[in-house]
């Protein structure tokens, strides 16, 4: 998929990488598991947890939380030096 879209940063793009990012992002804004696995073609409950616990390690991670309290930091002093 990804050579048929001339995407040279992504030659090996599959339509596989877009059902699991399907899942990610739809269990991310709360949608209904079995929509979920109904539109990705799932019959299997374990492959689409598997795929949506895979995707969460990116949201639910030490690091990401640290970096927005520093983010919310930092904003606050900015505005406070601006006034």
């Amino acid at each position: 998929m990804g050579k048929a879209c001339q995407f040279d940063f992504a030659p090996d793009l599959s339509s596989h990488s877009f059902r699991r990012g399907l899942s990610t992002s739809a269990a991310r804004e709360r949608v209904d598991f079995e929509l979920i696995k109904k539109q990705g073609g799932w019959k299997s409950d374990s492959t689409v947890w598997e795929y949506i616990e895979e995707g969460q390690q990116f949201n639910n991670n030490a690091s990401i939380i640290l970096m927005e309290k520093m983010s919310l930091l930092l904003n606050a002093e900015s505005l406070k030096k601006g006034k």
